[in-house]
Parts: structure tokens; C-alpha cells; sequence
């Protein structure tokens, strides 16, 4: 697949329950070109890994969703689609908010809080990659949030200024076809390298909860397939798939 195809198909909607749902029926219907992008100034079911939802004020934040076309990774490498996704946000905001960070596996953080979100979605038909919808949710102009854990942030409450929706939207696009080519290029040294240096916790000693039990362990990085290595004080190196375990903020 050629990286540069697509990407210029832009659906904008005022309001809809899901960017993700809305590009997935849509390729349902009719044959979708690879890179086209919805956005939506208000989701009324927007969503988040498992049954999390994504709770965002009307007009104030980044909600775009784009749809990858037969992929051009083997499916034991689809996390390499979370991998570049979270590195396109962070390269959009290094130069607003230079603390951003990834937080394995799926949100953005700034100062222990969550500034944006990840939802990938894959259709995989025996052992090929077919499409993968990749949702993004940043929260720009919004400053007031329910009660999270751990706590939201947006960049205007980070940096006392509001930011042009429009202007990050072009930002992340451009961003991600340039993130999606070193994919296409199999730079997967390079994705691991920026990915596991701007990886929230990394190699730092902190609290972990898996099977009811809280414990100490150090992340030593995260494996092709998505899972996070911890290595504990005892010296135990163990992997955890989403939802195994938990940071203790």
C-alpha cells in the first residue's frame, strides 16, 4: 500500500453518537477510500477501549476518526498502529504542551493527566489485516470535566490559551500520513525508539494493580503484540494485556 494515497476526504458533521460507528457503517454501505477522516463537533455516544465512554463538551475538543484501508502491517503487528497514532498527537503537541506523554496503551497524558484518547478498531479476516478505524479524541477548548480518574486536562486549561480546532486537525492529519509512511517503510526500530522515550512511566518504579494485588514494578517496554513487560523488584519480568493491569495514580 502506498502511504501518500488518500487522506484528502474529509466528512465533517456537527453531531453523531460516533465517529468511529458512523465511518465503520459507512464502509458498510459503499466502498470507502483509504485515509478518509470524520470529524464531529459533538459525539452523543462517544467511545473508549472496553465499555469506557469518551465524555466531551459540544464544539470545544478534537474528535476525528480515519479509516486505513488494508493496512500495510501483518496483523501480529497491529499495535504498531496505537504505536504511530499516539506519536502523531504527541508530535502535535510537543511544541503546545512539551510534558505530553503516551500512556500504554491507549491515552495521552500531560502531568499524570489525561488529555486525549485512543480508539482502534480492526476488521481481520484469517490472518490479514483488512481496515482499522483509528478514533482520536483531544481535548482542546474544554474546561470543565466530571470526575475522572485519573483527571482530564485540555490544552486551554494547560496553557491558558484556546487553540483552532481546524488548525490541529490539519496539524494531526499531516502528522499521521507522515507517522503512517514510516509504518509503510517498516521503521519499526525507529517507531519503538520515539515510542518507549516518550512512554508515561517508563523505566520509573511505580504502583501497579493486576489480580486484586497491588505491587511495585518498572516498565521495561511493551511488545509487538501490545503488551506491557513490568519487571518487578524481585527481578520478575511479567506481560500484561489490556485491562490485566492498572496504574495506581
Amino acid at each position: 500500500m502506498q502511504s501518500d494515497r488518500g487522506w484528502k476526504n474529509i466528512i465533517e458533521l456537527e453531531e453523531v453518537h460516533s465517529t468511529n460507528q458512523y465511518l465503520h457503517d459507512l464502509t458498510v454501505c459503499q466502498d470507502v477510500e483509504h485515509g478518509t477522516l470524520v470529524t464531529a463537533g459533538f459525539q452523543s455516544a462517544g467511545k473508549g477501549h472496553g465499555e469506557a465512554t469518551w465524555a466531551s463538551e459540544s464544539g470545544k475538543n478534537l474528535l476525528v476518526s480515519v479509516y486505513l484501508k488494508e493496512p500495510c502491517i501483518p496483523v501480529e503487528k497491529q499495535f504498531y498502529l496505537s504505536k504511530i497514532t499516539s506519536l502523531a498527537i504527541r508530535d502535535v503537541l510537543k511544541s503546545i504542551c512539551p510534558d505530553t506523554v503516551i500512556k500504554w496503551p491507549n491515552d495521552i497524558f500531560i502531568r499524570n493527566k489525561k488529555i486525549g484518547g485512543i480508539l482502534i478498531e480492526n476488521t481481520i479476516v484469517g490472518r490479514k489485516l483488512m481496515s482499522a478505524i483509528v478514533g482520536i479524541g483531544l481535548n482542546v477548548n474544554q474546561e470543565h470535566f466530571p470526575a475522572f480518574i485519573p483527571p482530564a486536562t485540555s490544552i486551554l486549561l494547560e496553557t491558558g490559551e484556546p487553540e483552532e480546532i481546524s488548525g490541529l486537525l490539519n496539524l494531526l492529519v499531516n502528522a499521521l500520513k507522515e507517522r503512517y509512511g514510516q509504518l509503510c517503510q517498516e521503521e519499526y526500530d525507529k517507531i519503538n525508539r520515539e515510542y518507549l522515550g516518550n512512554l508515561y512511566k517508563y523505566k520509573e518504579e511505580s504502583k501497579y494493580k493486576a489480580e486484586k494485588h497491588i505491587f511495585l514494578a518498572t516498565i521495561t517496554g511493551v511488545k509487538e503484540s501490545g503488551e506491557l513487560e513490568l519487571k518487578t523488584g524481585e527481578g520478575t519480568v511479567k506481560t500484561y494485556s489490556f485491562k490485566e493491569v492498572q496504574y495506581i495514580h
